[in-house]
């Protein structure tokens, strides 16, 4: 599989606390794409869950900050 920069859309870049790394920020840049993969866990990501940005109300689990307030209303904009 090829993925060209053409197939990506900016999403946003933000700043925001690590999930699970006390006093640690991350710096992220979001892209879009219609590509379809599978993604699949490795190395430091242990699981996947498919999450629904409308849903992110109430999230059955814990969220990355990132995600949750960023992201997602990113999505809803």
């Amino acid at each position: 599989m090829e993925i060209v920069m053409a197939d990506f859309t900016l999403l946003g870049s933000w700043t925001a606390s690590a999930a699970n790394e006390f006093d640690t920020n991350i710096d992220a840049t979001i892209c879009l794409s219609g590509v379809s993969i599978s993604p699949v866990a490795s190395g430091d990501i242990e699981e996947l869950r498919g999450v629904y940005p409308a849903d992110f109300a109430e999230p059955a689990f814990l969220l990355a900050p990132l995600l949750l307030n960023f992201v997602f209303p990113a999505f809803a904009a």
